[in-house]
């Protein structure tokens, strides 16, 4: 993303903006107390939620930003003007449209203005939900510099400073009770390298020593491929395993092959995120000095030790006790919640950009893939009980599964550029993000309270431990292999889904050549029946008739032939599924 900040840091001393000084309203589908305060889940499961819309107004380019000379002068004017906190106006070419959304961020606002929406974010992932920020809009409409992926140099600007650094000082200061220099420069540099032992787990340490525990990961997907940006610099070629997105038992997204990074400080944090961006894929186009050329998910897993009853009264305590407790029993419970903040790369349009070659063919698969998140937007948005949403039509749909209409408190910060030169963009950008508001979720507490969740954790941390002592074993030249049960049945299932996907497929494209194949045998019966003579139904047709009937002939023998390929085809899907069901209920009996 560009340098040039969406926002002009408002003067000291001068008061602040009424739009950066309301708070949003209040949603009524916000999560009831008793969930928030560590409920019981059966109520935190049956609450659910919307997705909560921002959009925020970049300033209007100046004649030093890159892209300027580039809008002609009659395309200069603004077509988007904020009306209140929550709605904003567009002139699009029909006349005047008006969108309302959770909130609306004037050129105006600083960052500052934004974080204090987005603050009570790190509030639900202390208290144990998973909470998803995304930023999605148009290429140079800022998304990058106002989630705080653009590097140090406007990370040691408090004024400047983005989303995710915000999230960080707070978060820190949530788990450890120090107050971080909220004032002046934070004194950050770029880490260099990250070595291979960084990873190597101590949960049981750390869980001694505090009573939380937190990792990171950062995958950017870039044509379609997952890319580690936390592996350590000295990993060997050979030893860079592929990054694969599964799906659990209980339908959740899972990434596997990351290199999780230990955090226990604030430094810890920005020094993984500065690593990762320093390595991301970025380019200059047309409008867009320093372009995201992919889309990039940082994410934060916190495990804690917590205690049920730590926000309730004397009396309550007393109520909630269960009777265990009487005899001395461990009354803390485990919370293993995830933050993800998701930076995505700006839609454009190829002749604004003037790319070409890999620009280009970048350019058609960020666009693709941002396609495929409008298109799931879409049909969440609208979405009767039991419909199917296009999640694996891209990596990146895949990737948000779990972000939209899961189980995560999603907040979408849309950013837009006012100019008329980019109109279809802007418009594109509300009408999506206004979509997203009727998307539902069912935020709850991770709580791992009973032996299945447990268990499940521990496989988790198992498989975890396992993958790293693989990586040690291959850098020592050794041939061990893990072996993992519960993995493997994982990949099992996956495969039995892949396998019903496929057979669906085949089947529907089976059922429309089998009907065109009859309808075009029925056509050939009528015209044979009509005459049995050659000569005279070719008198009577015309040459280019009886040819067309040929063709027609000789399209349905091989109509045919296809049909029965198909037929083949399902006996084989259907005896391949046949037998991943067989192989995994035998793992599963003996695990």
């Amino acid at each position: 993303m560009a340098h040039s900040p969406p926002a002009s840091p408002i003067p000291t001393g001068q008061p602040r903006p009424m739009s950066a000084m309301i708070r949003p309203p209040r949603s009524t589908s916000r999560m009831s107390m008793s969930s928030k305060q560590g409920g019981s889940r059966a109520s935190d499961e049956d609450t659910k939620t919307a997705v909560k819309v921002a959009v925020r107004v970049r300033p209007p380019l100046k004649p030093t930003d890159p892209g300027f000379e580039l809008i002609p002068q009659r395309f200069q004017r603004s077509t988007v003007h904020v009306t209140s906190p929550t709605s904003v106006a567009v002139d699009a070419p029909q006349g005047r449209k008006l969108f309302v959304f959770d909130r609306v961020f004037a050129e105006t606002v600083d960052q500052e203005g934004v974080w204090e929406y987005l603050q009570d974010s790190v509030n639900s992932f202390v208290q144990g939900y998973n909470v998803s920020i995304l930023a999605y809009g148009q290429s140079g409409a800022g998304k990058s510099y106002t989630m705080g992926t653009s590097g140090p140099a406007e990370q040691n600007d408090q004024k400047v400073m983005g989303i995710i650094p915000r999230a960080a000082q707070l978060l820190f200061e949530k788990l450890t009770g120090t107050t971080h220099n909220r004032t002046g420069s934070t004194g950050l540099r770029t880490p260099t390298r990250y070595s291979v032992n960084s990873s190597l787990p101590n949960f049981g340490k750390n869980l001694l020593d505090k009573s939380w525990q937190m990792k990171a990961t950062y995958v950017e997907i870039y044509n379609e491929q997952l890319r580690d940006l936390l592996l350590p610099e000295n990993t060997p070629h050979a030893e860079r395993g592929a990054v694969t997105i599964r799906e659990d038992t209980k339908g959740r997204i899972l990434l596997t092959g990351l290199h999780q990074v230990n955090i226990n400080s604030f430094e810890d944090l920005i020094g993984a995120l500065n690593f990762g961006s320093s390595i991301r894929q970025t380019d200059a186009t047309a409008i867009n000095a320093k372009s995201s050329r992919s889309h990039a998910v940082f994410s934060l897993n916190l495990v804690q030790r917590k205690d049920p009853t730590a926000n309730l009264s004397t009396r309550e305590k007393r109520l909630s006790m269960p009777v265990e407790s009487l005899s001395g029993a461990d009354m803390s419970v485990t919370v293993d919640s995830k933050l993800h903040f998701v930076d995505l790369a700006g839609s454009e349009r190829l002749k604004n950009t003037g790319a070409s070659g890999e620009r280009a063919k970048e350019g058609i698969s960020i666009n693709a893939g941002l396609a495929s998140l409008g298109k799931v937007i879409s049909q969440l948005s609208s979405r009767q009980a039991g419909s199917h949403v296009s999640y694996r039509d891209s990596k990146l749909t895949r990737l948000l599964q779990d972000s939209l209409g899961g189980n995560a408190i999603t907040y979408m910060i849309a950013c837009v550029t006012p100019a008329e030169f980019h109109l279809s963009e802007t418009l594109n950008t509300v009408q999506y993000a206004q979509r997203a508001r009727a998307i539902q979720s069912k935020p709850r507490i991770q709580q791992v309270t009973d032996e299945s969740d447990k268990q499940a954790v521990i496989d988790r941390l198992r498989a975890e431990v396992a993958f790293l002592r693989q990586q040690i074993s291959n850098s020592e030249g050794g041939d061990r292999r893990s072996n993992v049960p519960q993995e493997r049945a994982e990949r099992q299932n996956e495969r039995e889904i892949e396998l019903q996907n496929h057979l669906l497929d085949v089947q529907e494209s089976y059922t429309a050549l089998s009907q065109r194949h009859a309808k075009l045998i029925s056509e050939l019966t009528k015209a044979t029946d009509f005459s049995g003579d050659t000569d005279d139904l070719q008198s009577l047709l015309g040459d280019s008739a009886m040819e067309r009937l040929k063709r027609s002939h000789s399209f349905a023998e091989s109509v045919e032939q296809v049909v029965l390929e198909y037929e083949k085809t399902i006996q084989s899907l259907e005896s391949s599924l046949s037998n991943t069901r067989s192989s995994l209920s035998n793992t599963e009996s003996s695990s």
